[in-house]
């Protein structure tokens, strides 16, 4: 038995049998086929952004890969495909506006991202400090702890304690500037260095 179609780039029709996945008629036929899905949206701000965060996470030659793929940050299957991506994204809604990842160890997918300022996007930074990590780093230094161990107690690195210290007007071995100690109790007491 053989069912007559239809050829997807021709339209002449021939026969194949019903289990066929044949869609041509001819290799001349198929071989016009396109290869890519065009989408005619390569050089826009949204494909610009897809491109970026792709080549984040999946390019070592990238400048801030360690910042992404190198922390095993990755972009979902789904947006793999650009039209998916735009799709879920929607059009980017003015020039400042970048694509921010709501957990910033989470995965770039639908559910994790969304168009932001780099004004709102600074507030998810793991550096960005609040004034009660401010004055914990304060304390921590009233109390005689090292840099390290504030940066144990409050959850950061040691790299970004140290620089904060310094902005809020602390130096290593000097006691702190500033408001007095306000709650010992947030402080849990350990050997110094």
């Amino acid at each position: 038995m053989r069912i007559e179609i239809a050829c997807k780039y021709c339209g002449t029709s021939f026969e194949v049998v019903p289990s066929s996945t044949r869609q041509y008629c001819s290799r001349s036929c198929g071989s016009r086929k396109p290869r890519w899905s065009f989408h005619g949206l390569t050089n826009t701000p949204e494909h610009r952004v897809w491109r970026r965060i792709r080549r984040r996470c999946y390019s070592p030659q990238y400048h801030c890969y360690h910042r992404y793929g190198g922390r095993g940050i990755k972009v979902c299957e789904r947006w793999e495909d650009f039209n998916n991506f735009l799709a879920d994204m929607g059009n980017r809604p003015g020039p400042k506006f970048t694509v921010e990842r709501i957990d910033n160890d989470g995965d770039y997918e639908p559910s994790n991202c969304k168009w932001a300022t780099m004004a709102e996007q600074n507030k998810n930074r793991s550096n960005t400090y609040t004034p009660a990590e401010d004055q914990a780093i304060r304390d921590a230094a009233a109390q005689g702890y090292n840099f390290k161990q504030a940066a144990e107690l409050i959850g950061k690195t040691y790299g970004s304690v140290v620089a904060r210290a310094f902005r809020i007007g602390l130096k290593s071995g000097q006691p702190p500037r500033g408001r007095k100690l306000s709650d010992t109790s947030q402080v849990q007491n350990t050997q110094g260095e």
